[in-house]
Protein backbone atom coordinates (compact mmCIF):
# COMPACT_ATOMS: atom_id res chain seq x y z
CA UNK A 1 0.00 0.00 0.00
CA UNK A 2 2.88 2.37 0.74
CA UNK A 3 4.12 2.16 -2.85
CA UNK A 4 0.69 2.88 -4.35
CA UNK A 5 0.27 5.80 -1.95
CA UNK A 6 3.69 7.10 -2.96
CA UNK A 7 2.82 6.86 -6.65
CA UNK A 8 -0.44 8.77 -6.12
CA UNK A 9 1.34 11.34 -3.95
CA UNK A 10 4.00 11.89 -6.57
CA UNK A 11 1.42 12.24 -9.35
CA UNK A 12 -0.74 14.64 -7.35
CA UNK A 13 2.04 16.80 -5.92
CA UNK A 14 4.15 17.32 -9.04
CA UNK A 15 3.52 19.77 -11.87
CA UNK A 16 4.52 19.05 -15.46
CA UNK A 17 7.88 20.70 -14.71
CA UNK A 18 8.42 18.31 -11.78
CA UNK A 19 8.14 20.96 -9.04
CA UNK A 20 6.11 20.32 -5.91
CA UNK A 21 2.75 22.12 -5.89
CA UNK A 22 1.63 24.40 -3.07
CA UNK A 23 -1.42 22.18 -2.42
CA UNK A 24 0.82 19.49 -0.96
CA UNK A 25 1.24 19.28 2.83
CA UNK A 26 4.68 20.28 4.12
CA UNK A 27 5.40 17.83 6.93
CA UNK A 28 8.34 19.80 8.40
CA UNK A 29 7.70 20.89 11.96
CA UNK A 30 6.90 19.83 15.50
CA UNK A 31 3.60 18.17 16.37
CA UNK A 32 1.72 17.49 19.59
CA UNK A 33 0.50 13.90 19.23
CA UNK A 34 -2.15 11.81 21.01
CA UNK A 35 -2.47 8.11 20.16
CA UNK A 36 -5.19 5.86 21.50
CA UNK A 37 -6.38 2.29 21.29
CA UNK A 38 -9.08 0.30 23.03
CA UNK A 39 -7.02 0.17 26.25
CA UNK A 40 -4.75 3.26 26.37
CA UNK A 41 -4.27 6.93 25.54
CA UNK A 42 -0.78 8.47 25.32
CA UNK A 43 0.54 11.95 24.55
CA UNK A 44 3.84 13.03 23.08
CA UNK A 45 5.58 14.78 20.22
CA UNK A 46 6.69 14.17 16.65
CA UNK A 47 9.39 16.19 14.90
CA UNK A 48 9.94 16.05 11.14
CA UNK A 49 12.71 17.80 9.23
CA UNK A 50 14.42 17.54 5.87
CA UNK A 51 13.17 18.12 2.35
CA UNK A 52 10.86 16.33 -0.10
CA UNK A 53 12.13 12.83 -0.69
CA UNK A 54 14.37 12.78 2.40
CA UNK A 55 12.22 13.57 5.44
CA UNK A 56 13.46 12.27 8.80
CA UNK A 57 12.46 12.75 12.39
CA UNK A 58 11.56 11.38 15.77
CA UNK A 59 8.30 10.33 17.40
CA UNK A 60 8.08 10.02 21.18
CA UNK A 61 4.69 9.01 22.58
CA UNK A 62 4.35 7.36 25.97
CA UNK A 63 6.85 4.51 26.12
CA UNK A 64 7.24 4.41 22.32
CA UNK A 65 10.25 6.12 20.77
CA UNK A 66 10.48 5.87 16.99
CA UNK A 67 12.79 7.08 14.24
CA UNK A 68 10.84 8.51 11.31
CA UNK A 69 12.15 6.84 8.14
CA UNK A 70 9.59 7.83 5.52
CA UNK A 71 7.06 10.62 5.07
CA UNK A 72 4.81 10.91 2.04
CA UNK A 73 2.35 13.69 1.41
CA UNK A 74 -0.39 14.54 -1.02
CA UNK A 75 -3.02 17.24 -0.77
CA UNK A 76 -4.89 16.76 2.51
CA UNK A 77 -2.98 13.61 3.55
CA UNK A 78 0.27 12.52 5.22
CA UNK A 79 1.66 8.99 5.58
CA UNK A 80 4.44 8.45 8.16
CA UNK A 81 6.51 5.29 8.69
CA UNK A 82 8.77 5.03 11.73
CA UNK A 83 10.94 2.29 13.23
CA UNK A 84 10.44 1.32 16.90
CA UNK A 85 12.02 -1.42 18.99
CA UNK A 86 8.72 -3.30 18.46
CA UNK A 87 8.63 -2.97 14.67
CA UNK A 88 7.36 -0.57 12.03
CA UNK A 89 4.84 2.08 13.13
CA UNK A 90 2.62 3.49 10.38
CA UNK A 91 0.52 6.66 10.72
CA UNK A 92 -2.12 7.42 8.06
CA UNK A 93 -3.37 10.97 8.50
CA UNK A 94 -5.81 13.39 6.88
CA UNK A 95 -5.41 17.12 7.47
CA UNK A 96 -6.95 20.54 7.11
CA UNK A 97 -3.55 22.26 7.46
CA UNK A 98 -2.49 22.15 11.12
CA UNK A 99 -4.74 19.46 12.61
CA UNK A 100 -4.12 15.85 11.52
CA UNK A 101 -6.24 12.80 12.37
CA UNK A 102 -6.29 9.18 11.31
CA UNK A 103 -5.07 5.78 12.43
CA UNK A 104 -1.87 4.02 13.46
CA UNK A 105 -0.69 0.42 13.10
CA UNK A 106 2.20 -1.28 14.95
CA UNK A 107 2.27 -5.01 14.30
CA UNK A 108 -1.11 -6.36 15.43
CA UNK A 109 -1.85 -3.22 17.47
CA UNK A 110 -3.85 -0.36 16.04
CA UNK A 111 -5.77 2.69 17.04
CA UNK A 112 -6.48 6.36 16.41
CA UNK A 113 -4.06 9.27 16.23
CA UNK A 114 -4.52 13.03 16.40
CA UNK A 115 -1.63 15.42 15.78
CA UNK A 116 -1.50 19.20 15.83
CA UNK A 117 1.30 21.04 14.10
CA UNK A 118 2.77 23.61 16.47
CA UNK A 119 3.47 27.15 15.43
CA UNK A 120 7.22 27.89 15.15
CA UNK A 121 8.62 28.95 18.50
CA UNK A 122 10.33 32.33 18.49
CA UNK A 123 12.93 32.89 21.20
CA UNK A 124 14.18 31.08 24.29
CA UNK A 125 15.24 27.48 24.49
CA UNK A 126 12.03 26.23 22.86
CA UNK A 127 9.15 24.09 24.02
CA UNK A 128 9.71 21.07 26.24
CA UNK A 129 7.80 17.80 25.84
CA UNK A 130 6.77 15.92 28.93
CA UNK A 131 6.19 12.67 27.02
CA UNK A 132 3.40 11.86 29.49
CA UNK A 133 1.59 8.56 29.32
CA UNK A 134 -1.62 7.43 30.91
CA UNK A 135 -0.63 3.80 30.63
CA UNK A 136 -2.10 1.56 33.31
CA UNK A 137 0.42 0.44 35.96
CA UNK A 138 1.49 -3.19 36.24
CA UNK A 139 -0.25 -5.13 39.00
CA UNK A 140 2.83 -4.82 41.24
CA UNK A 141 3.09 -1.03 40.84
CA UNK A 142 1.34 1.67 42.81
CA UNK A 143 -0.96 3.86 40.68
CA UNK A 144 0.50 7.32 40.10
Amino acid sequence: MGDRFGERAEQETRTSAGAETTASVSPAGTYSVVISSSHMVSEGTMEISGKPGSWTGRLSVGSVVAVVRRVETRPGHMHVEADTDRGRLVLRLATDGTLFSGNWVLGSQRGSVVAEKREPYEGGAGPVSTGRSSRLPHSDQEPS
